[in-house]
């Protein structure tokens, strides 16, 4: 029993399985933000285009946003994909959690804050495939701008890969800034030829084992 529990946890190591420590950034648009051509998030169902550098598992998000009321409780969160520059198929959806906000200044009429929250599921997403996370602020059947008004900062280094949609069913209507944020979680690796051959001289291993056992 010793040799099998020995044989289990080398079987582990090789495949780069074990407890997952924090989360690692898997992608961010980087550049610099301000409040010109910003998307409104509360209005509407607010998208940014994103594609991923290798397989990933995505927990949680990071962004920028101008805020003039908003509870920090409602956010409303889908990642869809791509057809033809627009979001598509919604690929997964959910409500933030372990919302955290820190705050970065004003440009007036907004409080300008970085906030973070976990999606409270993990969503596995391939590489180099074209991506879009959406966000809505306020409860998910409000659409205006009178309880709660937040927008999502515009990314002054990129342009054009935003998009619109009141309540999110609606035609996407492109949007004329980008989205700052950033996605984090696990990168998803594949084993390859070298980590297959290290793992079969220990699955061949358990088999003897349970051949002993069962004799």
């Amino acid at each position: 029993m010793k040799k099998l529990v020995f044989i289990i946890c080398a079987t582990l190591l090789v495949l780069g399985i074990g407890v997952s420590g924090n989360a690692e950034m898997l992608y961010s648009s980087g550049g610099s933000y301000n409040t010109t051509n910003a998307i409104d998030a509360t209005a509407f169902v607010a998208a940014g285009h994103f594609t991923l550098a290798s397989n990933s598992t995505v927990t949680g998000v990071e962004g920028v946003f101008g805020e003039q009321i908003w509870n920090h409780t409602d956010l409303q969160w889908w990642i869809y994909n791509n057809n033809s520059g627009f979001p598509a198929t919604q690929l997964a959806s959910g409500t933030g959690s372990n919302i955290a906000t820190v705050s970065l200044g004003t440009q007036s009429p907004w409080r300008i804050s970085d906030i973070t929250f976990d999606l409270g599921t993990s969503v596995s997403l391939a590489a180099s495939t074209p991506y879009w996370l959406a966000l809505h602020f306020g409860p998910a059947s409000t659409f205006n701008d009178g309880e709660q008004y937040v927008i999502w900062m515009n990314n002054e280094s990129i342009t054009g890969n935003t998009a619109r949609s009141l309540h999110g069913t609606e035609p996407w209507v492109s949007g004329t800034g980008n989205t700052f944020f950033s996605l984090y979680g696990s990168t998803t690796p594949v084993p390859g030829p070298a980590t297959i051959l290290l793992l079969s001289p220990g699955l061949m291993g358990l088999a003897a084992i349970r051949r002993r056992l069962r004799k």
